[in-house]
């Protein structure tokens, strides 16, 4: 099964992707990044990458999707 981290926005957490996760048909382990816990998205970048699986598909929401490019940024760079 893949798993597919998501990236909330500003100030949100795990509940801004929750009507995603019970949608029907959705067949992946929904894993929610953490961005309440530092003050930089390379900070929450860094936390999410060091914490995900080696595989992940990526899915980021407003500030949410800036923290995803960052980690694609970092992961990339190795």
């Amino acid at each position: 099964m893949e798993t597919v981290v998501m990236i909330p926005g500003l100030g949100s957490d795990a509940a801004v992707w929750q009507s995603t996760i019970d949608a029907p048909g959705i067949d992946a382990d929904c894993w929610i990044g953490d961005t309440l816990s530092d003050d930089s998205l390379s900070a929450m970048a860094a936390r999410i990458l060091a914490a995900a699986p080696p595989r992940f598909a990526l899915a980021g929401v407003s500030m949410g999707g800036m923290v995803a490019l960052e980690i694609m940024r970092m992961a990339q760079s190795g």
